[in-house]
This record gives C-alpha cells, sequence and structure tokens, in this order.
C-alpha cells in the first residue's frame, strides 16, 4: 500500500489550522466575557470608591494631591505633572484612615489567625457514609488525618499571612478575594541518609494553595448579585513578563505555539488600568495575562487539547480554566474540582444589598475624616494668622530709617517733621487676630468621636482608653460592648472565607488524596466566634488560673494554663511539658509552693467547715441542754419552796411553843413531855375506838362537839 505523504501532511496541516482556529474562537469568546465583566464593574462605580478609599488610606485628597513637587490626577490613566502654586492655604492630611484601617484589620487577624491555633476544625458525620462496615473509630483516624493533611498544605502555602492580606484590603476598601485551592508545583528539599553520608533531595509534587487577590484584579459575571458564585464566569488578571512567559513553554499544559505569538506580538496590550500607579502595568516588557474560569462544550475542550474521557455526554458544558494573553489563549485545563466551583471567595466588611463588594472602614469613616481635615486645616492657617500681629501703620507720622516696612528684632524708625510726640505712639497699631482654638478643637474631638460611632471601631480596642470610663467596672463593661463588631466580622468571615474553603481543601482531598484519609467528615467553623470569645475573656483568665491551683473547684491547672497562653498570644505546645516530663516531676521534685499552699488552704477550709458543723451540731446540743436544764431548775424550785414552806412551819410550831412555855413558866422539855404524852394516849384511845376493839375510854376531850356524841362517849359515837 502506498501512502501519499503529501496528502498525509496536508491533512494534518488543515487539523492543526483547524485547532488554530477552534482555539482562537476559544480566546476571542472568553475575551468578551473578559470585556462584558470589565465594563459591568466599572459601570457599578466601585471603582471609583476603591480608588477613593485608597487615596484616602495613603493621605491624599483634593487638597494634598498637589502639596509635593509632583502630583497625579485623580483620573486612573493620569499622569504626573510638576506643581506650580503659590497657594499658602493648609493642605496637610491627617490620616485618621490609616490608623483605624490597621487597627481594624489586626485586630481581626490576632484574633481570627492565633498562633499556634486554627479558626476552624472539622468532625465525623454521626453516621458516615464512605463505609458502611467501618467502625466509628477507623472513622475518626480517617478524618483527623484528613485534617492534619488539609492543615499541611495550608501551612505550606503561608495560609495565615494570605488571609492577613484579604483582612487588610477588606478593611481598607470593603472587599477581600482569596483564591484556592489550586494546584501548583512545589519544591520540597529533604535529607537523606546514605552511605557515603547525608545527601540533600529535592523532590517536587503538585499540592493545592491558597494566594491573596487584589480587589482591582477580579472580574467576576456582573450579573451574579452578591454572590460571585452565582455567575456564570469570573476573571482574575495579572501582569507577567516576557522571561516567564518564555519558561511557561517548558511546561507541557501550556500551548508553546500560542506563547511564540504572544511573544512576537510583543506587550503593550492592556485591557485594563487601575489607576494604582504602583503596579507593574508601567513597565514595557510586562504582558497582561488573564485567568479565566467559565464553561465550554466538549468539542472546544478537545480542541484545545484538553483530556474530555471522563465526560459521558457530548453536549455537556465542562467546567475549565481558560489562560489568555493578548486575547490568545496559552493553557485550557479542565477545573481541578469536580464541582466546577470557582476558587475565589469574598470577604465583604460590611455587606451592600445586592451587591459582591462590600464597604470598608476607610468608606465608613470618610465624613469624619474630612471633618477632621477641615477643622484642623483651618486650626493651622489661623496659628499661622495669629503667630504675628496685623501692623496698622501711619506713612506720615514714621519712616523706617533702613528704607524697607518688614518688621525685625531692634529696627529703627524716624519720626516725620508733622509728628508730634503723642501722635508717634499712634503712629504703630497692631490687631491680633483670634486662633479660635478651644472651638475648632471641640469639633477636631466631634470628628474623633464620629469616627468611632461610624466605623465602631473604638479606641480601647487599639490599645486606647479615649472616652473610656477610668474605672475597672466601666471598662469592662465598655469593652464587652465594643466585641459587637468583632462577633459581626467573626461571623462574616466563617461564612465567606473559611467554611466554603476548607470544603474545597476537602473536596481536593477526596480527588486527588490517600485513601487513609478521606473520610466523611463535616467542616465546623465555629472556631472565630469562639476565638472572639476568648479574646473577650482574655482578663478573666488569670483569675481562671489562680483558682485552678485550689483542688476544691476540680479546674484542671494545665488546661487554665493552656487557656492563658492561647489568650496571650502564645504557642502552647512550647510551653506545655511531655507526659514523661510531668512524669519524672512528679516523682522527683517535691510539691510546687503554690499547690502546697493551696493545699494548706483547702485543709484549712476542711478544717472550717468542720468547725462549722460542729458549732451547729453544740448549738443544738446547747438549746436541748438548757431546755432540761431549765425544767429541772423549774422542780429544784419548787421543791425548795415546798421545803421553806415546811422549815417556816416548823419555825413558826417552835416559835409557839417557846412563846407558850415562856408564858406557862415551863420548859421546852417539859413542853415535850407533854406533847408526847398526849400523842400517845390519842393513838392508844384511836386503837381501843376501832371497829371490834375492846373499848373504853383512856383520853378524855376537853369540849364535846355539839350533837355529835354525849358527853364522856366522843370516841364511841
Amino acid at each position: 500500500m502506498i501512502v501519499d505523504t503529501e496528502k498525509v501532511s496536508e491533512l494534518f496541516t488543515e487539523m492543526r489550522e483547524q485547532e488554530q482556529e477552534r482555539i482562537r474562537q476559544i480566546g476571542k469568546a472568553c475575551a468578551k466575557l473578559r470585556d462584558e465583566a470589565i465594563k459591568g464593574r466599572k459601570v457599578s462605580g466601585v471603582e471609583k470608591i476603591w480608588l477613593e478609599d485608597r487615596e484616602y488610606y495613603e493621605g491624599i485628597d483634593d487638597m494634598s494631591r498637589s502639596s509635593g513637587e509632583y502630583s497625579k490626577s485623580s483620573s486612573p490613566d493620569g499622569v504626573l505633572e510638576q506643581n506650580v502654586t503659590t497657594n499658602s492655604k493648609c493642605t496637610a492630611f491627617f490620616n485618621l484612615t490609616r490608623q483605624f484601617c490597621d487597627s481594624a484589620s489586626a485586630r481581626m487577624g490576632d484574633i481570627l489567625l492565633p498562633a499556634g491555633d486554627w479558626n476552624w476544625h472539622v468532625k465525623p458525620t454521626p453516621i458516615p457514609d464512605d463505609i458502611p462496615a467501618e467502625t466509628k473509630e477507623e472513622a475518626e483516624e480517617k478524618v483527623e488525618k484528613g485534617e492534619d493533611r488539609i492543615k499541611d498544605w495550608l501551612v505550606e502555602c503561608h495560609y495565615h499571612t494570605e488571609v492577613r492580606r484579604v483582612l487588610e484590603d477588606s478593611a481598607i476598601v470593603g472587599t477581600g478575594v482569596l483564591k484556592g485551592p489550586v494546584p501548583i508545583l512545589s519544591t520540597a528539599k529533604l535529607t537523606k541518609k546514605t552511605d557515603s553520608g547525608v545527601a540533600l533531595i529535592i523532590e517536587k509534587k503538585t499540592t493545592p494553595a491558597s494566594f491573596h487577590v487584589k480587589p482591582e484584579n477580579f472580574f467576576p459575571d456582573p450579573s451574579c448579585g452578591d454572590n460571585i458564585h452565582r455567575g456564570s464566569y469570573v476573571f482574575e488578571r495579572d501582569d507577567i513578563t516576557a522571561k516567564t512567559l518564555t519558561e511557561l513553554k517548558q511546561d507541557p499544559l501550556y500551548l508553546s505555539a500560542q506563547i511564540d505569538l504572544v511573544l512576537d506580538e510583543g506587550p503593550g496590550k492592556k485591557n485594563y488600568s487601575s489607576g494604582i500607579k504602583s503596579e507593574t502595568t508601567n513597565y514595557s516588557d510586562s504582558y497582561e495575562i488573564w485567568y479565566g474560569y467559565c464553561m465550554l462544550s466538549k468539542k472546544d475542550v478537545s480542541a484545545a487539547m484538553m483530556d474530555t474521557s471522563e465526560v459521558d455526554k457530548p453536549d455537556d458544558l465542562i467546567p475549565v480554566v481558560i489562560t489568555l494573553v493578548n486575547d490568545t489563549v496559552i493553557k485550557a485545563a479542565l477545573n481541578p474540582l469536580d464541582s466546577g466551583e470557582f476558587p475565589f471567595d469574598v470577604m465583604p466588611w460590611q455587606r451592600q444589598e445586592g451587591k459582591w463588594a462590600g464597604i470598608g472602614v476607610a468608606r465608613q469613616g470618610r465624613t469624619p475624616q474630612e471633618m477632621l481635615n477641615a477643622s484642623t486645616r483651618v486650626l493651622m492657617e489661623n496659628a499661622g494668622l495669629g503667630g504675628s500681629p496685623q501692623l496698622i501703620i501711619r506713612e506720615e507720622l514714621i519712616r523706617p530709617a533702613d528704607g524697607s516696612w518688614d518688621i525685625t528684632r531692634g529696627k529703627v524708625w524716624i519720626v516725620t517733621e508733622r509728628a508730634d510726640v503723642r501722635s508717634v505712639s499712634d503712629a504703630i497699631t497692631t490687631i491680633d487676630i483670634p486662633i479660635i482654638q478651644n472651638d475648632l478643637s471641640a469639633i477636631i474631638q466631634l470628628a474623633y468621636k464620629m469616627m468611632e460611632d461610624s466605623t465602631g471601631i473604638l479606641f480601647i480596642m487599639q490599645g486606647q482608653q479615649g472616652s473610656a470610663p477610668d474605672t475597672v467596672g466601666g471598662m469592662e463593661i465598655l469593652q464587652r460592648n465594643s466585641s459587637a463588631i468583632l462577633r459581626r466580622l467573626a461571623r462574616t468571615f466563617d461564612e465567606s472565607i473559611t467554611e466554603p474553603h476548607i470544603r474545597r481543601y476537602y473536596e481536593h482531598l477526596l480527588m486527588y488524596g490517600s485513601d487513609d484519609e478521606k473520610g466523611d467528615m463535616q467542616i465546623n467553623a465555629i472556631g472565630s466566634t469562639a476565638l472572639v470569645e476568648r479574646e473577650i475573656n482574655a482578663m478573666q483568665a488569670q483569675q481562671l488560673l489562680q483558682a485552678s491551683l485550689n483542688p476544691t473547684f476540680g479546674i484542671d491547672p494545665e488546661k487554665a494554663m493552656e487557656e492563658v497562653l492561647k489568650s496571650q498570644r502564645f504557642i502552647s505546645d512550647k510551653w506545655l511539658m511531655s507526659d514523661a516530663k510531668k512524669k519524672e516531676n512528679a516523682q522527683n521534685q517535691p510539691m510546687i509552693p503554690q499547690l502546697e499552699v493551696a493545699k494548706l488552704k483547702s485543709e484549712a477550709e476542711q478544717s472550717r467547715v468542720q468547725a462549722q458543723e460542729d458549732t451547729k451540731r453544740f448549738k443544738i446540743k446547747s438549746d436541748m441542754d438548757r431546755d432540761q436544764v431549765y425544767s429541772q431548775g423549774v422542780a429544784r424550785r419548787d421543791e425548795m419552796s415546798s421545803q421553806k414552806a415546811v422549815m417556816e412551819m416548823q419555825l413558826k410550831k417552835e416559835l409557839a411553843m417557846l412563846d407558850y412555855a415562856n408564858k406557862n413558866q415551863i420548859s421546852l422539855d417539859k413542853v415535850k413531855a407533854d406533847l408526847a404524852q398526849t400523842t400517845m394516849k390519842l393513838q392508844l384511845q384511836e386503837k381501843l375506838s376501832m371497829p371490834g376493839g375492846p373499848g373504853g375510854q383512856v383520853s378524855t376531850p376537853l369540849v364535846e362537839p355539839p350533837g355529835r356524841a354525849p358527853d364522856g362517849e366522843s370516841y364511841q359515837k
């Protein structure tokens, strides 16, 4: 079989031309979408707001713009102009905007990105869906490994540094943009011990990374509303040099023939200018490169030399990443994520209804900044006018000896012939211009107060007391009230950055990670709010640590100290002892004085409680004994009263006997004997008179009661 090489060559040439044409069509389509995004953002007016806010942050307004030797026009395409002005007014910009923007972004960075900690964590779902037979312990182990892998990726790309830059942009212009995860080729340096010694090994691997993107270089779909992910596409702009473009030809993912076309065209084709002259667009050898995230058909994707074997239907729209330079496609790749989600997250400092861009501190405090500039400039101008008096001179009365009317020290004046002694003192009259410092200072203080009220960033959050009450309670109340803005920003950060960003990293892990790291997990971004609460309670952490030394409260001193270290932004792992060190110290070292004191305090407290219980029991017993003693006392008193009465009666008896004896001239013994004899007679008579007795009368009564018994028969009847 004879093959016609010319026809085969012509066929391949025709196919390449068709592919080139299709790639050019892709470039035109993407360039059209890019131009729509540029126009839509410009029409929205957000670019003008960003430019004004950044100028205020840099201390530039219409008055101060011309204060230097050279100034730039306020238009984006303005050039430097030499200033020739005789304006004597004060043009200084008293920058309060920079102070509040830097304080706000730094404060949020310290809270949301603490040293040695993260503002998110993952946990397994209640019922894992990946492997039904998987045990709970295995699922938790996978989730833990997956979390460690994501954190390792974030550490390698300096995630905290990039997020701080996002917070700075958000505070200044109201919008911060974070990009990721995007695959990058990273270089890892390792050391390996060999027979000949230690060898240095350099490995190259593809890992996901996150980057900060300037808002001026970010162009979403104009119809996205307040959420960029609702749009159909998004573009990112950057600058690239010819040297870097040439190096990209070695990458098989880039189209080297297309890069040659770009290099032949040369730099200079600019589709956008932000007006910020610090960017590299001023250099003549820089190219404008665009990264577009959009949807293409399978046929267009195949023409751009992308693998579409995993796409089922030929009519499917595929999420792709197109790289343009000079409207020429130099790379076309599938979106690394199967979901096709844009790898961008936007952090609005203060949301605007229906807009994806927010409002920053510079815009919130623009009016107070204008008030401060106006009042302070008037104060400076008045100070200049009032620094020396205004002079009213009568030329016909005096003249300067040197012929110059300038006022200098030790100047000599000559009196004219028309002047007299009195008129000479009136020849020069001075008028003092009032500075009205008190009134202008009140306006300046009002501007400071309005800056706090309009931004929500109090001076106490910047480390200054400001108008805070000089009492512990007042400072604590004001500190808690000032934390409201921190809580709102923390929730916004969780919703706008943390949750969607880490969720895409989790998707990347499921697609490209190791099987033992793929677990059914959920992202929990409540860490930001918890960190805000930790920051607010930092002052109470020391009291918690003191309380933990008392075993009575049951607080773990180690955990309490860990919270104190975190509240002071220290890395707790560097300070806490290992388990082996704890065991060694427990065996070899004596008890820590603070713990010994706490133990003694605890024992004293227990003794005090025991003493209180003993006192209560003694009091109860005393009350009971008192009642018993009282009863016994009453009985004793009654007994003594009875004994007293008997003794009184006995005494009265003896006194009566003595009285009777004295009166009858008889002795006491005789009386007792007579009484005894009478008693014996009465007793004998009683026995004789008993029923059945012998009867008879021994004793004769002196008087017989009438009607009772006949005389002489009283004992019988």
